[in-house]
């Protein structure tokens, strides 16, 4: 244990432990003393490196005041002198270094919102900088000491002795015939106690989307509540219709071995459900929670790390070294997407209590065909001359793994005025931009240097996207190279056949003149575009 003295308990199931665990929970004044020791050096030291005395000026006593509300209030907001035995090291960590960035958020407020400029800001952030290293090097020692006293303890009580050796009797008369009943009870007797803990509505939710589900057995139904992507891999042996994972899947590190973990483990046909804190789930729970200003500050920082940083080529990896990939921020479309690419079909969907639910079918083999896309460049395979498939690169304007949520999305939504996917929510807010401003089309412009694109052409078009042709369409873009400027904006078709309509009179225009029909879909298409403000929406 970290923030508690270990002890040595007596044998208790999970609940048991952690009730106990619980009761030793409190304010840990040690702590709460020691920082505020830090605090004030802090302060002092830092006024020290900029004014070479420790006396301060006129007035910095009440930004010494300012500075001690701002650490008490971010610890009140983490509790982070809160003991508890469950917390691991780096949840301690972390919940500290939550406080300590919460502390330059609101020291930032103070400075620029209240336009206290006369303060010091090398005063103001140097101490919580400093401050916060300083912490570190505290929970260094703390962790550490305890560590080291627990692997040391030995049994030294009599009341520790009589906690071991007083065991209940062992009970042998057992009715293996109850046992064997209840575990072929319907699996609703399993769940109901659990989901309904979670949230109200959840159980119904389930019932609603698994229609076979009065069919799955207590004994077919897996709960777990882990974040191990490793879990479902040892129960292979057993028959698994549903699996149910109580533990938000945020927290798993390694989420695509999870998924297909959980695709080996279930039957042919079984259910995975699971909950996630979505982009706008997180959003709904930091307003609710906090201030809407602080709520402001808080969410842009959580932005940057959270949503940014795991996104990055190289800084990434740091990023997991740090967070194990815990409480990470996941889209909506990520989250099915996954799952799609890991071999399943989703279900159902639905927003309960801030939290994201999700059921998945095990419905097909996970996908060998194309590798999913993460970083701010993406790489998309696309259908090109003679049918060949062609690599077209684009900025991201879609939440990682949409690629893998065509069909999904089509059957669920539809078609919009120009053959867009209607109201496609795997596209970001600032990737609306970007397609707005055709920026997300630039790198193309390789497409075009390598020759697998021309200058004026029909759109490359996914595989799924392009089944939607009929076969004589399909035929005619196989002979010429897909454009980087569409025939759309010449007519600028509103449906899905005006579209087909449009793209096959260019196609059978330019197989009989290619630079004369060329040029004039070219000139029409670029002066609509910049002339009349023609968008393709």
């Amino acid at each position: 244990y970290l923030f508690v003295s270990p002890e040595i308990s007596a044998p208790a199931d999970k609940a048991g432990g952690a009730s106990a665990a619980r009761s030793r929970a409190g304010i840990n004044y040690r702590l709460l003393a020691a920082d505020l020791g830090l605090v004030f050096v802090s302060f002092f030291a830092v006024n020290y490196l900029k004014r070479d005395n420790l006396q301060l000026p006129p007035e910095y006593d009440q930004l010494l005041l300012i500075m001690l509300a701002v650490w008490l209030f971010s610890a009140l907001v983490t509790k982070k002198f809160v003991a508890d035995a469950d917390k691991t090291a780096y949840d301690v960590f972390w919940q500290w270094e939550k406080a300590g960035l919460i502390m330059l958020a609101s020291v930032a407020v103070v400075v620029y919102a209240f336009h206290l400029f006369h303060y010091s800001r090398f005063q103001g952030f140097g101490t919580v900088g400093l401050l916060m290293v300083l912490e570190g090097l505290l929970l260094a020692i703390v962790l550490g000491g305890r560590k080291k006293r627990a692997q040391e303890q030995d049994i030294e009580s009599a009341d520790v002795v009589q906690q071991i050796l007083d065991q209940p009797p062992v009970d042998m008369n057992i009715d293996i015939e109850a046992i064997r009943q209840r575990l072929l009870s319907p699996a609703r007797t399993k769940l109901e106690s659990r989901l309904n803990t979670l949230a109200p509505g959840v159980l119904t939710f389930v019932e609603e989307n698994i229609p076979n589900l009065g069919d799955i057995l207590y004994l077919e139904t897996t709960l777990e509540q882990s974040s191990d992507p490793l879990v479902p891999a040892f129960d292979e042996t057993m028959p698994t219709r549903l699996f149910v994972n109580l533990h938000k899947i945020n927290d798993v590190r390694r989420l695509n071995v999870y998924f297909l973990n959980v695709h080996r483990l279930l039957l042919a046909g079984g259910y995975f459900v699971g909950y996630a804190h979505t982009i706008k789930t997180h959003h709904e729970w930091m307003f609710h929670k906090f201030p809407r200003l602080v709520a402001h500050v808080l969410y842009s920082l959580d932005f940057l790390f959270n949503r940014v940083l795991p996104k990055l080529p190289r800084i990434n990896a740091l990023y997991f070294v740090m967070t194990k990939g815990r409480n990470r921020i996941l889209s909506r479309a990520e989250i099915l997407g996954r799952l799609s690419f890991c071999g399943f079909d989703i279900v159902a969907e639905q927003e309960i209590d801030r939290r994201f639910w999700v059921v998945a079918r095990k419905a097909k083999k996970p996908s060998f065909n194309e590798n999913p896309t993460y970083g701010p460049l993406v790489t998309l395979r696309r259908s090109g001359y003679q049918g060949k498939t062609i690599k077209v690169y684009k900025l991201r304007t879609m939440h990682p793994y949409s690629e893998f949520l065509q069909d999904y999305v089509f059957n669920q939504q539809g078609l919009q005025e120009g053959g867009k996917i209607k109201d496609d929510f795997r596209v970001t807010s600032w990737g609306r931009v970007f397609r707005k401003l055709w920026i997300d089309e630039l790198p193309m412009l390789y497409n075009w240097l390598k020759g697998d694109l021309k200058i004026v052409g029909v759109r490359p078009l996914s595989s799924q996207y392009l089944g939607l042709y009929d076969r004589e369409l399909k035929q005619l873009r196989k002979r010429t190279k897909p454009g980087l400027i569409p025939p759309f904006y010449l007519d600028m078709p509103k449906t899905f056949d005006e579209i087909c309509a449009s793209e096959k009179t260019y196609l059978e225009a330019y197989l009989r003149h290619p630079l004369r029909t060329d040029l004039y879909y070219g000139f029409w298409s670029l002066y609509n575009i910049f002339i009349r403000n023609a968008r393709s929406s």
